[in-house]
């Protein structure tokens, strides 16, 4: 869950079935693009974002809770010194709801438990009053990409409409007592229209977004309190501000929020490859390197296993292969030595012969493995 360290006792969560999704941090921080320097400078320093994960079709919901160091349960009134906290929930900036967290609300009253963790859960922006108040609750809907022959005016209103998709922001005001009742000012539109939404890819200037926000069908609840309030520190001045980028884990992955694990690659070696020599927990270097030649002389000289592991031979180099082989067909004899270049520069060397017991003393001057580019790609 996100904390912030200058309102300790604030917290938020985005949650799905009731557990709150995995948090990644977000290590670029935040970045505000308020004109004002000294008002940008304020609300990065009053911001906490996190990355979170997002799955198709999961419904969730934004949990707030306020207690313990803001609320004093020692005291039977007043507990909490801010008279009104205010929670404004945005949802690719779409405004959601408002929850209110009145002081007044923690005091003690006769025959009532004692009140010290305020808790709030929005499921999703409510329209209409009373009885009559419906609410569409927030799901994860998939953004698909395409490359269709898209005109350039469309292309740049769906970058407009997408700048804020993946982004839900909780503000947090210091406001008046005020009076209850008013109108939410919330509306249903703006979010995702589908579980599936298709948008081009160059809408989305190469950010890995995977969802947006739909809403689910309308169903019928209750409320909740609603005042007329006015923000004691102005607009640009919230206590907090709380920001969750949300993407799928594959999209995290692609973006290195969440490091990748490697998947192990099976070695491919020859059946005559040579045992190694165990040296406590690493193999030692001698059989390393009669393993490393014995492989490359195995693909050289098998035209077959070299197309099966995507190394293409030249022509020459086939038609040395088969001259090899059929001088092996007349005579076995052993293979020439390795010719000697200057010292310190490489030599290419005759892979296809067979094992020599000369091999290990040749080793000694200075020369280096030298395989020709042309057999590695």
């Amino acid at each position: 869950m996100a904390k912030l360290d200058t309102l300790p006792g604030i917290e938020v969560k985005i949650a799905s079935n009731g557990e709150p999704l995995p948090e990644h941090e977000d290590i670029e921080g935040p970045n505000s693009k308020h004109a004002d320097p000294i008002v940008a400078e304020y609300q990065n320093s009053r911001t906490v974002s996190v990355w979170v994960e997002s799955e198709t079709g999961a419904e969730f919901s934004i949990m707030l809770s306020v207690g313990h160091p803001i609320v004093d349960a020692t005291k039977t009134k007043n507990k909490m010194s801010y008279i009104n906290l205010k929670f404004y929930s945005a949802v690719d900036g779409n405004h959601a709801w408002v929850s209110e967290c009145p002081r007044r609300w923690f005091n003690d009253r006769p025959g009532q438990e004692k009140r010290t963790l305020w808790k709030n859960e929005v499921l999703g922006p409510k329209q209409g009053k009373g009885r009559g108040c419906r609410l569409r609750k927030f799901k994860f809907a998939k953004i698909e990409t395409n490359s269709d022959d898209t005109p350039i005016k469309s292309i740049q209103r769906a970058a407009d409409r997408f700048k804020k998709v993946g982004i839900i922001e909780v503000k947090v005001y210091n406001e008046t007592a005020g009076k209850e009742g008013g109108d939410t000012n919330v509306k249903f539109t703006g979010f995702l229209k589908k579980e599936v939404a298709g948008v081009h890819e160059k809408a989305l200037k190469g950010d890995a977004k995977s969802h947006g926000t739909a809403l689910s069908v309308e169903e019928k609840v209750a409320r909740g309190p609603v005042s007329r309030t006015e923000k004691k520190d102005g607009e640009d001045y919230p206590l907090a501000i709380f920001r969750f980028y949300y993407r799928s884990q594959d999209a995290l992955k692609q973006m290195h929020i969440i490091l990748r694990t490697p998947s192990p690659s099976p070695a491919r070696f020859s059946s005559r490859e040579p045992s190694l020599e165990r040296q406590g927990d690493t193999y030692g270097l001698p059989g390393l390197e009669k393993l490393i030649v014995s492989a490359v002389k195995d693909v050289l000289a098998n035209p077959e296993k070299a197309a099966s592991l995507g190394i293409k031979l030249n022509g020459s180099r086939l038609k040395e292969i088969k001259k090899i082989k059929k001088e092996k067909g007349e005579s076995r004899g052993r293979a020439p030595k390795r010719a000697k270049g200057p010292k310190g520069k490489p030599v290419e060397i005759d892979l296809t012969g067979e094992d020599s017991d000369e091999e290990n003393d040749e080793e000694e001057d200075g020369d280096r493995l030298f395989v020709s580019r042309q057999h590695r790609e």
